[in-house]
């Protein structure tokens, strides 16, 4: 499979892939975020011959609980099923992760549901604490990781 270029996309193109990855199968509730028009929330996608094959939202919000004003959120990452366990997944952290550090973040951190746990420790982020119970989506860790810059 060729590599797809990871660009930033807009949240216009953004909303109908997480009805169809994302809402449509229980996911997440709602195709738009509290915080999608925050100055700092950055969409990017997972691009080949001019289609989005996946996406990630990033945006500034310290952890629940804690004083970390360095710290950016991950939401709504997502891969087209017919592709997934392709790397793109892994593509989009490391881009967002990049994107953190030139923004001057020092850690990047996400609430995902626990039976996908093992994929974001395969890219790099450590689960914080124990399983708590999410909002409308069941038992969910806090992962944790220190962005990198490549």
């Amino acid at each position: 499979m060729p590599r797809p270029n990871i660009k930033a996309i807009d949240l216009k193109e953004v909303k109908p892939l997480r009805e169809r990855w994302l809402v449509e199968p229980g996911l997440m509730s709602d195709v738009e975020l509290p915080l999608d028009r925050q100055r700092s929330a950055h969409h990017l996608g997972a691009i080949m011959k001019g289609k989005i094959f996946g996406i990630v939202t990033i945006h500034h919000e310290p952890r629940p609980a804690m004083v970390e004003p360095k710290a950016w959120r991950m939401q709504a990452i997502a891969v087209a099923p017919g592709l997934r366990g392709e790397g793109i997944g892994r593509l989009l952290v490391e881009c967002a992760s990049r994107h953190v550090v030139r923004n001057g973040g020092k850690l990047l951190w996400a609430n995902v549901p626990v039976e996908i746990v093992d994929f974001y420790r395969a890219v790099g982020f450590e689960v914080a604490g124990d399983p708590f119970e999410g909002a409308d989506r069941g038992p969910q860790h806090r992962v944790l990781m220190k962005p990198k810059a490549r």
